[in-house]
């Protein structure tokens, strides 16, 4: 009767999205978009309250509703960029949006009950394999960002930086590093070295999504069945609160680093009414970069060659580690000379980009898919890649799903590869 209702559901809301949809051609038709898109992410919410990390992805996917009511309610401009970021394409973009949530609903199954997924991993304790991964950890930590930081005094778009790739693999070494400790005291002191090198190497070069994904590695791998629902909550608010603080820091970091700071300056940041009326967060500058990867489909800018190319360069990309093949391989930073727009890109235009609205929905349902077996498996393999999966989504739903197809599978391959050594280093020795 319950699997009859939910099936019920699924019908009603994707019949009501069907029919928003179909007079979109009216401009009320973003606003009940808006609310369609939030009641439908709240629901999701509510069927996964029994794992908080499936919730943390949901609300932070959620967040990026955001920029599209203050647009539609409030007459905001979500970006101080320009180009194509107008109603037409924003509205284009939570379509496209809507949908990608509807199929992640569509395809999605019940959760009756859930295990900390760190519970379902074996531990095999390796001193090799461990320090070998803190060494690599350290050595790609140290030689992936370089170059001038924000205490010489300019803020982060004027910094001169050298950010590799290679920066954040240090998640896939600091992740096998714990599966093979042995949990004492000591070797829980170099992961909290390697961890907190990380952190304020990123923050002191103006980043602040590598060291959001370690943190939420750590959540998963030694906090996610301590922490009650409750207090997580609690923990994600302060979290917003400082991703927010970081912002005004990397923006302004003379004034930190001249002691002129005081409360004045703090409250004006936080709580005054901005005057402009224009956004500045990053879910704005998503929403425009996602609209004008969509204007550039419209104007034939992006050809159907060029999404195809794109597509290709893409798959290309997974096996060239580091290394950018061609400029349509990242539409987030495709012609941003010409069409200028703040970075990033929302998961779903990336797939629409490719195969249209098909490739929204099989989004939506690689999504599901990757939150059914996070909450079902029990492979440790496959642990390994959803570990990944569900702490780099900062990166890879609104910067590039390319973290999903390379950082998270290189992760697979590294323990793959370091448990193939210990299992032979074990047949050496039993001979």
């Amino acid at each position: 009767m319950l699997d009859r209702i939910f099936s019920l559901e699924k019908f009603f809301f994707v019949t009501s999205l069907m029919v928003i949809l179909m007079i979109s051609h009216f401009s009320f038709s973003s606003k009940i978009l808006v609310f369609y898109s939030v009641i439908l992410s709240l629901r999701l919410i509510f069927i996964f309250k029994k794992s908080p990390p499936v919730i943390i992805l949901l609300i932070f996917i959620s967040l990026y509703i955001s920029p599209f009511f203050s647009h539609f309610f409030q007459g905001y401009e979500v970006s101080v960029w320009k180009s194509f970021n107008n109603s037409y394409y924003l509205n284009q973009v939570l379509s496209i949006f809507s949908i990608f949530i509807c199929s992640i609903f569509v395809f999605t199954k019940k959760c009756t009950h859930y295990t900390p997924i760190i519970k379902r991993l074996n531990i095999t304790p390796s001193n090799s394999i461990f320090y070998a991964s803190i060494i690599i950890g350290f050595f790609l930590a140290h030689f992936g960002l370089k170059g001038e930081s924000l205490l010489s005094g300019l803020n982060y778009a004027l910094i001169d930086k050298q950010r590799s790739p290679l920066f954040e693999y240090t998640l896939i070494f600091f992740l096998t590093a714990f599966i093979h400790s042995k949990r004492n005291k000591t070797q829980y002191l170099f992961l909290f070295a390697l961890s907190l090198f990380v952190i304020l190497k990123d923050f002191l070069y103006g980043g602040r999504v590598t060291s959001l994904m370690l943190i939420l590695l750590i959540y998963l791998i030694n906090y996610e069945y301590r922490i009650k629902t409750k207090y997580l909550f609690v923990f994600m608010i302060l979290a917003l609160f400082l991703l927010s603080l970081i912002s005004f820091i990397r923006s302004a970091p003379l004034i930190f680093l001249e002691g002129k700071y005081d409360f004045n300056l703090f409250y004006e940041y936080y709580f005054s009414v901005n005057q402009n009326t224009t956004l500045n967060s990053n879910e704005g500058d998503v929403a425009h970069s996602s609209a004008r990867i969509l204007g550039m489909i419209e104007t034939n800018i992006i050809t159907t060659m060029d999404r195809f190319k794109s597509f290709l360069y893409f798959a290309i990309s997974v096996f060239t580690p580091g290394i950018s093949i061609s400029e349509l391989s990242n539409l987030a930073a495709y012609k941003k000379d010409m069409y200028q727009g703040g970075g990033g890109l929302l998961f779903p235009i990336s797939f629409y980009t490719w195969m249209s609205y098909p490739g929204v929905i099989l989004s939506g349902f690689f999504v599901s898919r990757m939150i059914k077996s996070f909450i079902e498996t029990k492979r440790n393999a496959l642990i390994v890649y959803l570990l990944l999966f569900f702490s780099t989504f900062p990166r890879w739903f609104s910067y590039s799903p390319i973290i999903v197809f390379k950082l998270c599978f290189y992760g697979l391959l590294v323990y793959v590869f370091f448990n193939s050594l210990k299992k032979m280093k074990k047949v050496e020795h039993c001979n």
